[in-house]
């Protein structure tokens, strides 16, 4: 989180905002976006720091759960 002035700044929250607009209109695998963005990062960490940042990208478009207008989530299963 970085503060400057009244403005506050979640930059994995940018980061992940960042990464979808690279590719609009794609699905981009919440493994791609881990291996690009905490490479480091064990799964069991990644999963709720994603969450948490996908939240915030909501919240900033103005996404609603009933009403997702620019970033929408889907579950996708392995066949």
């Amino acid at each position: 989180m970085v503060r400057f002035g009244i403005f506050e700044v979640d930059l994995e929250a940018f980061q992940v905002l960042r990464m979808l607009l690279e590719r609009p209109g794609e699905l981009v695998r919440r493994e791609d976006l881990r291996q690009r963005l905490w490479p480091e990062v064990l799964f069991a960490d990644f999963e709720p720091g994603l969450n948490k940042a996908l939240h915030k990208v909501h919240l900033a478009l103005g996404d609603s759960a009933d009403n997702r207008r620019f970033v929408e989530t889907q579950t996708v299963r392995d066949t």
